[in-house]
């Protein structure tokens, strides 16, 4: 029996997956076991991947392609390690990743799940050092999730003895790791090592619309279920707004604000008296959304500025002299 398990998908890898491997392999952390899922590849990754003789590496051979959730459930069941990290076959671990995490988790036993800030890479492997700064918080994390996800999937590591069977529902593509992530937070702790402890791979292009639409419809499945905890039952304009939110993108017009300031004040109302999340925390990341969208709204003008300033949010923001007066200037000249 190992201490972790590292669980990693396979489909049409071949360009990426030696680095992936070779990533765990040379980790500081060796009592691993490594299980490779093909999940019906087309190209060489198996090839690839047998070609490590590592004895820790399982390696499990599909013809038929089901998907990443049936993948990674698969991985799951398999796995005999104490912890169970995730690693997409295009992401690299850093050296000390695991060690890092199994460190984390041994001495923190309240906590069911830890991931870490994420680094970009592009299709080379080359980073121009933009890095994705989850929140680190255990009590602010669940607030966040309330609007996004907080986890890189290829940064997680997990106690298997807390997973559900068949963690990863199949009905919530591509969105199933955060859906798993809000079922677990009624049993558990989550935070994130604040350091990128993972090199994760952004390649050009993107998803199609199709695609999009359905992560969108998907992810707000996720988010109505979390407000429906706090005892909201969201109409289809309230979720908008909540996602316009939680995005950043910002209002399309006054009356859009108007909307907002109002969702945002029910939501801290509402847990107020359903006592979901912790109260500073929730104010903590209620204001840095609020500024967020406020900026992003600055296009509307002076209104855009004044539902910040008026907001009972503003003093959590957390936002510089220097940033505040831009957002003035920019509401002020309508950009």
């Amino acid at each position: 029996m190992r201490k972790v398990s590292i669980v990693m998908p396979v489909y049409n890898g071949s360009r990426y997956i030696g680095q992936a491997i070779e990533s765990i392999l040379n980790q500081s952390f060796r009592d691993f076991e490594l299980i490779i899922i093909n999940d019906g590849s087309t190209d060489d990754s198996v090839f690839k991947a047998r070609a490590y003789s590592d004895a820790r590496i399982k390696i499990i051979d599909r013809i038929e392609n089901f998907g990443l959730a049936v993948t990674r459930n698969e991985g799951v069941a398999a796995a005999c390690g104490t912890y169970v990290a995730m690693l997409d076959c295009d992401d690299i671990a850093c050296s000390t990743r695991l060690e890092e995490q199994v460190r984390f988790l041994d001495q923190n036993p309240d906590f069911g799940l830890v991931g870490s800030w994420v680094e970009l890479i592009d299709v080379d492997g080359c980073s121009d050092g933009d890095v994705w700064r989850y929140e680190t918080s255990s009590l602010k994390i669940p607030c966040a999730l309330l609007f996004n996800n907080r986890f890189a999937q290829s940064a997680v590591m997990i106690r298997k003895d807390i997973l559900p069977e068949g963690p990863y529902r199949l009905e919530f593509p591509p969105a199933e790791d955060y859906d798993l992530w809000v079922r677990l937070l009624p049993q558990t702790r989550v935070a994130n090592i604040p350091k990128p402890l993972v090199r994760y791979r952004v390649h050009p292009g993107g998803t199609s619309r199709k695609q999009a639409m359905v992560a969108e419809a998907n992810t707000r499945k996720i988010v109505i279920a979390q407000i429906n905890r706090l005892g909201i039952n969201p109409d289809e304009g309230q979720v908008e707004i909540h996602r316009l939110i939680g995005r950043g993108e910002g209002a399309i017009d006054v009356e859009t604000l108007g909307r907002a300031v109002k969702w945002i004040d029910s939501l801290f109302a509402a847990n107020m008296t359903a006592g979901v999340y912790s109260q500073e925390a929730f104010c903590s990341i209620l204001g840095e959304k609020w500024a967020a969208f406020c900026q992003a709204s600055s296009h509307i003008g002076w209104d855009s500025f004044m539902a910040f300033h008026r907001s009972p949010f503003r003093k959590y923001a957390q936002i510089s002299a220097g940033t505040l007066c831009r957002f003035m200037l920019r509401s002020l000249f309508k950009i």
